[in-house]
């Protein structure tokens, strides 16, 4: 060094004069190792050239302390050589270079924290094209960030007008402030996307707007919730006016007093809503569960819905079909049809065909609705058809074999080589009934035992025993041989079963649809045949009229307790039958079977001594609601 300026002091820690005295190398000594071999090459190449260099580099002050230099070179030629010598300016520059590295770290990091963002951040110009984007742009669109700087907002969103970019800035302008919108985002491939787009105004140093930045937010989901909202609300609309259809038919029920009734009600409130084209009854025809339509509707019936309506009969439970719709099915192939099983217990009257107005399928709250019904249908059935027997002066009485059948009756008396006579049965809900028989050749225990794995019957409670024969009574359920004819509406007037073979006795309504009922008992019991058919007359007028008011009077409650009463040896004397064995038979509490009988033993008398029902004494009819 031939000279050294007083700075060096202050930027290095070396005295000048030491350096000008070579004490100590400025390029070995304060000049960064790292940086050495820079600084020497652009010494080198000036010196060799005659061109001035500007350099930035790094050096070690004598406290050990790295800083930062910007160094400017001459060359001053000599006589006889381009540089003879070297003048320049070294400046300290650390303080610029940790702002600049600063600033490039928040660069970073705001990059970072752009693109991990799930909403989509831009920066476009007065024309609305692309200046600054993060990475979900990139990724939502498909496109990669060189296409990206060629396009335009307008590009991604483009069915909104002139253009979304365009739309937007103009908004801003205008406005002066942000603007939100929805739009739909095309991507590379095609899909759309609905998108709520925002921007708020960029402007420059005279407050000039010189364009837009916002944010762009995929709302697809809370779009499919509100879509869904919307569905919900229309469907909680007309659930709850189907539901108010179905009330009006239950209500109008009450006052039918045939079964043809009860089905020409049905169908006209179901057609004369805007909800169903229309309606109809199919009836069972056939042992094979075919079912044949009945009704003006029927000739819409396409084969797929007549084979699923014989699944209804034989499943018994509410189903919707829809048949396929080809390139020439007829107008509203594809909506549609409920069927809904019409039945009480296991007994399918009938299958009640509702086609639909709409296109879209029933929800579960409206299958349900439609399982009521078809159980308020079924009950209301098999009460018009009980009452019209009772009522009746003649009856149509079927003798029907049992013989070779697996009834649970024929099949004990087969196994314990006994005879079964069935001397009463009483109804005591819809899934039961109690059947008190008198039985034969075999003890008690042997009929506990051979019911025991039974499941339609449970352990029979004996009434009284003696050496010869025993009276029994049996709890039935779903799948006996009485209970499907109960249901039906029949009356058993008799059964009797001796070892394998076995005949039951029934009575009909003088109307009642004998095909029906044996089709109904042979798929319940394959092998059971009709034996005999006749119309037969019920005890005289005086009869018939104590019998309606007695009917009419007692609930069906009251009824099935006091016949309970009287077939369990209740009012015999001495009792057969305590008032604890006999609740506990009916499922009820020993004080509720007090009142049931004591309500119905006063209105019997009373219609016995008054000849007559006071009307205070006729209770209503029991529906299920």
């Amino acid at each position: 060094m031939l000279f050294v300026s007083d700075g060096c002091l202050g930027l290095t820690g070396y005295d000048p004069i030491s350096l000008e005295a070579n004490e100590v190398n400025y390029e070995a000594d304060i000049v960064h190792p790292d940086d050495t071999e820079t600084v020497a090459d652009a010494v080198e190449e000036s010196v060799r050239t005659g061109d001035s260099f500007t350099l930035e580099y790094r050096i070690r002050t004598n406290e050990g302390k790295i800083r930062w230099v910007w160094e400017r070179g001459y060359p001053v030629p000599g006589d006889d050589e381009p540089a003879a010598r070297i003048e320049g300016l070294v400046l300290d520059i650390t303080a610029r270079k940790r702002l600049e590295r600063a600033l490039r770290e928040e660069i970073v990091f705001t990059r970072r924290l752009l693109d991990v963002q799930r909403d989509i951040v831009y920066t476009i110009g007065h024309n609305g094209r692309m200046l600054r984007w993060n990475d979900r742009l990139v990724d939502v669109t498909g496109y990669d960030d060189p296409e990206i700087a060629e396009m335009s907002l307008q590009d991604f969103f483009p069915g909104a007008g002139d253009g979304a970019g365009t739309t937007v800035v103009h908004e801003i302008t205008g406005r002066g402030a942000g603007v939100t919108t929805e739009l739909t985002l095309v991507t590379a491939s095609g899909d759309r996307i609905p998108y709520e787009i925002s921007g708020d105004p960029v402007v420059d140093a005279a407050g000039e707007t010189i364009g837009a930045t916002g944010v762009c937010r995929d709302i697809s989901e809370r779009k499919r919730r509100e879509r869904a909202l919307e569905r919900q609300r229309d469907e909680l609309s007309r659930l709850n006016r189907i539901n108010a259809l179905i009330d009006e038919i239950i209500e109008a029920l009450v006052t039918a007093s045939t079964r043809e009734t009860i089905e020409t009600t049905i169908c006209d409130r179901f057609t004369q809503s805007r909800f169903y084209r229309g309606a109809w009854v199919a009836e069972r025809r056939s042992e094979a569960g075919v079912a044949a339509a009945s009704g003006t509707e029927s000739e819409r019936c396409e084969e797929g819905v007549r084979s699923e309506i014989g699944r209804a009969f034989r499943e018994n439970v509410v189903s919707v079909v829809r048949p396929a719709a080809g390139e020439t099915a007829p107008a509203g192939s594809d909506r549609p049809t409920v069927l809904v099983p019409l039945s009480y217990g296991d007994t399918v009257y009938g299958v009640l065909v509702v086609e639909g107005a709409r296109s879209d399928s029933p929800g579960e709250a409206e299958r349900h609705a439609f399982e009521v019904l078809g159980e308020v249908v079924g009950f209301a059935i098999n009460a018009t058809t009980n009452r019209k027997l009772l009522l009746s002066d003649v009856a149509t009485e079927l003798t029907i074999s049992l013989t070779g059948t697996n009834a649970v009756f024929v099949s004990l008396s087969e196994r314990l080589e006994c005879s079964l006579t069935l001397e009463g049965i009483v109804p005591i809900d819809g899934q039961r009934l109690l059947c008190y028989l008198s039985v034969e050749g075999t003890t008690p225990e042997a009929i506990r035992e051979a019911v025991a794995t039974d499941p339609t019957v449970s352990e029979p409670r004996v009434i009284s025993r003696c050496p010869e024969q025993s009276f029994l009574e049996f709890t039935v359920s779903a799948g006996s041989e009485a209970l499907r004819l109960v249901e039906y509406g029949a009356t058993v007037q008799s059964m009797y079963c001796e070892q394998g073979a076995g005949e039951v006795v029934v009575r009909l309504p003088p109307d009642g649809d004998v095909r029906e009922a044996v089709t109904i008992f042979r798929e319940a019991f394959p092998g059971a045949a009709l034996v005999a058919r006749r119309t037969v007359t019920l005890p005289a007028q005086p009869v018939v009229d104590t019998r309606r008011a007695v009917t009419e009077s007692l609930t069906e409650r009251q009824r099935s307790i006091l016949q309970a009463a009287y077939f369990a040896g209740y009012y015999d004397s001495p009792r057969k039958t305590t008032a604890q064995e006999l609740a506990d038979s009916l499922g009820i509490a020993s004080s509720t079977l007090h009142q049931h009988l004591q309500a119905a033993h006063s209105k019997v008398l009373g219609i016995v001594l008054t000849e007559g029902t006071p009307s205070s004494q006729i209770a209503d009819t029991e529906i299920p609601r």
